[in-house]
């Protein structure tokens, strides 16, 4: 039974990070309710951001150790790793999916973006916090890995396909309504990635500043994903209403 119940464990570890990641992409493809994505779309999405954007960002990030660590010490680039540099390269590694989609005829709009971003941004979420979970074994063992796995789960909707449906916002934005764009949306994203990110850094200094923080950062994307979400569904059905006013004029 011992030994079922270790199976187990270490199957969670797999498990609660991709089913949490599903039902992730699930919920913003359900909120599209105009006009859904094709779900094969945005499972190559998914499969994009738990693959190539996962391995992209680890060779971005690794050369720009290398590189920054001839002219910064090390003490000073342990903080600027997560905070800037961590950002800079995943929300970059991310957007290149948002990149090589914009073109499609199926991504039209803001809530499109946003559905292909959070697809993108959830499995690398998926793969990210599998890998957390996989060092967490290595070196707390079974049941700090999957403690580790289930709070980090918990939270990733204001994590990785917050921040990349961003991009893909307004990205979507610049294709329908001709402002937005990649630029505004990566920036956004970095930022929202450094911020939630340099919570670990304020541990290092005062432990109960950090939660209160991070509390209150957990709840301000919240929100913003909740009127980002409500702007999307309002320019989509702007959208549905133009053709039958037209008709009626």
């Amino acid at each position: 039974m011992a030994g079922i119940f270790e199976m187990s464990l270490l199957l969670s570890i797999f498990l609660i990070p991709l089913l949490v990641s599903i039902v992730i992409v699930l919920f913003f493809w359900y909120k599209d309710r105009y006009e859904r994505e094709p779900l094969g779309l945005v499972l190559k999405m998914f499969l994009w951001g738990a693959t190539s954007a996962v391995f992209a960002a680890i060779f971005f990030e690794y050369m720009a150790i290398i590189f920054l660590i001839m002219f910064i010490p090390t003490e000073i680039l342990a903080i600027l790793l997560p905070i800037i540099i961590a950002p800079l390269a995943e929300e970059y590694a991310k957007g290149r999916g948002i990149l090589r989609l914009r073109n499609h005829e199926e991504y039209e709009g803001m809530m499109d973006g946003l559905v292909y971003g959070a697809a993108i941004g959830a499995g690398f979420g998926f793969t990210e916090n599998l890998l957390y979970g996989l060092n967490a074994l290595a070196l707390g063992g079974l049941l700090s890995a999957v403690l580790l796995v289930v709070i980090r789960s918990s939270l990733e909707i204001v994590g990785h396909p917050f921040y990349t449906g961003w991009i893909g916002g307004e990205v979507g934005l610049e294709k329908a309504h001709g402002h937005g764009g990649f630029k505004s949306g990566y920036l956004a994203a970095v930022s929202f990635h450094g911020i939630w990110n340099s919570v670990a850094v304020i541990a290092e200094i005062d432990e109960m500043i950090a939660v209160i923080f991070f509390g209150i950062i957990v709840v301000c994307y919240g929100i913003l994903l909740k009127k980002r979400i409500n702007k999307a569904l309002e320019l989509d059905r702007a959208k549905q209403m133009r053709p039958s006013s037209g008709a009626q004029s």
